[in-house]
C-alpha cells in the first residue's frame, strides 16, 4: 500500500509495496506511467489503466484550476509522452472505476491485484491504495516468498 497527494506524488509507501512497484515518496506515480520505459513494460493491460489514471488525473486537475502545479505535471507530460498526450487531448474527464491491477515483476512473474482507493472522510487530498493478492492466482504465492 502507498499514499499520494492530490499530485499523485508518493508520500508513504510499506516495504512490500516499494519492492512489487519500485516506488518510494517523492516519485510521481502519473509521470513514471508515463516516460518510463522500465514501467511501461510492467503493465501488461496499459490500453485499460492509462486512459484511467489520465481522466482520474484530469477530474483532479479539474478541482484546482488555478493550481500551477497541475499545469507543470501537464505540460511536461505533454512534452515527454505521446502516449499521454493522445489520452489528455480526449479530454475524458471523471474518476473511473477501478480495474483489477495486473502487474509484470521482473522477479515474481506476473501479478494481479483487486486495488481499494481510501480517501479521508475529512476531503483532504489524499489518497491511499491498497493492493488485495487476487484469489486463485499466483500472487499469493509469489508475494509469501518475499515476506
Amino acid at each position: 500500500m502507498y499514499a499520494v497527494d492530490r499530485y499523485w506524488d508518493v508520500l508513504a509507501t510499506n516495504a512490500l509495496a516499494a519492492y512489487v512497484f519500485g516506488i518510494e515518496p517523492g516519485h510521481n506515480c502519473l509521470v513514471t506511467f508515463f516516460t518510463d520505459e522500465g514501467t511501461a513494460r510492467r503493465y501488461p493491460f496499459r490500453d485499460v489503466a492509462g486512459p484511467m489514471m489520465v481522466a482520474q488525473f484530469r477530474a483532479h486537475a479539474a478541482r484546482y484550476a488555478d493550481d500551477a502545479r497541475f499545469r507543470e505535471i501537464v505540460e511536461d507530460l505533454l512534452d515527454r509522452s505521446a502516449e499521454f498526450r493522445t489520452l489528455w487531448d480526449r479530454h475524458v474527464v471523471g474518476v473511473t472505476p477501478h480495474v483489477d491491477l495486473v502487474y509484470d515483476h521482473p522477479s515474481l512473474g506476473r501479478l494481479s491485484f483487486a486495488p481499494t482507493v481510501l480517501t479521508p472522510a475529512d476531503g483532504a487530498d489524499l489518497r491511499l491504495f491498497v493492493y488485495i493478492p487476487k484469489a486463485g492466482t499466483p500472487t499469493e504465492q509469489a508475494l509469501r516468498r518475499i515476506v
